[in-house]
């Protein structure tokens, strides 16, 4: 499958609320982390906006026919 992408760049820079959100090429199943841990098929399925409001370091994963994505997109959301 291939790698989640987000909306919005690596190191962006938000003051309240960001909402985030997730796409693949495949439509393959993805799953997320925030708390630094790598993602897998026990981690939060993805279902819509992720909704953030403080520092965060946002992993993802696609899961498709028994297979990982090659690649963890690591993003880091910031709150000045």
């Amino acid at each position: 499958p291939t790698k989640p992408e987000a909306n919005i760049s690596d190191g962006y820079i938000f003051k309240d609320r960001l909402a985030v959100t997730l796409k693949n090429d495949n439509n393959a199943p993805m799953y997320y982390t925030m708390d630094g841990s790598t993602p897998n098929v026990d981690s939060t399925k993805y279902s819509g906006e992720i909704e953030l409001s403080k520092t965060t370091t946002l992993k993802t994963v696609s899961f498709d026919n028994g297979k990982y994505s090659e690649i963890n997109i690591y993003k880091r959301y910031k709150y000045p």
